[in-house]
């Protein structure tokens, strides 16, 4: 049985049969000029922190809330990252609103309509809330490279450009065709193909 599980910032759902044909055809299309090409936490980190503002948030909810999402996305990651005896390695960096920051907090809440409409597409019955304004938080785990962020799905996309998809992810109908999205919404397909060909 094929799962039709959809991560992102907003909603966890299953898709319409009719998206999920649509996703279906862009995996298929793509599936085999695509491999693991996953960039490692501490490059994400560094590429984070050398473009916006930065402040760590080193609270132990901060840690608790990182170590959850991780957790909940452990079926895409390593197999040998959640070992009972492993303490998971976080960090929560809250982007400033300012500088290249402020851009994005500018951009709040036309990305959330923006990403709304895109699940819409995906999920009929899809809840609206009321935008609110909230801070931009990037969740990092290290062992396992994975990466969250909240606020921001210009980030978000940002994020995933940067770091592509792991094996695992790459069974995943939803990811691979939101990856190739993303690429075609920043003019980067046809250059990522030719470079992987």
């Amino acid at each position: 049985m094929e799962d039709n599980t959809i991560y992102s910032v907003c909603v966890q759902a299953s898709a319409d049969e009719t998206a999920m044909e649509e996703l279906k055809a862009i995996y298929d299309e793509y599936i085999p000029y695509l491999k693991p090409n996953i960039e490692d936490a501490e490059e994400i980190i560094n590429h984070i922190k050398s473009k916006y503002p930065t402040e760590e948030d080193a609270s132990a909810r901060a840690k608790k809330v990182v170590e959850l999402n991780a957790l909940g996305y452990r079926e895409y990651l390593p197999d040998d990252i959640f070992q009972e005896d492993t303490a998971l390695d976080t960090t929560a960096l809250i982007v400033k609103n300012k500088g290249a920051g402020k851009i994005l907090y500018d951009k709040q809440e036309q990305d959330y309509h923006d990403l709304l409409k895109e699940q819409k597409n995906l999920i009929k019955n899809i809840e609206e809330l009321p935008f609110e304004k909230c801070p931009i938080v990037i969740g990092i785990e290290k062992h396992s490279g994975y990466v969250f962020v909240e606020g921001s799905p210009s980030l978000a996309d940002e994020i995933i450009l940067l770091q592509g998809l792991n094996a695992k992810e790459l069974k995943n109908i939803y990811l691979v065709a939101h990856y190739i999205q993303i690429l075609k919404k920043n003019n980067k397909l046809e250059s990522f193909l030719s470079y992987i060909k």
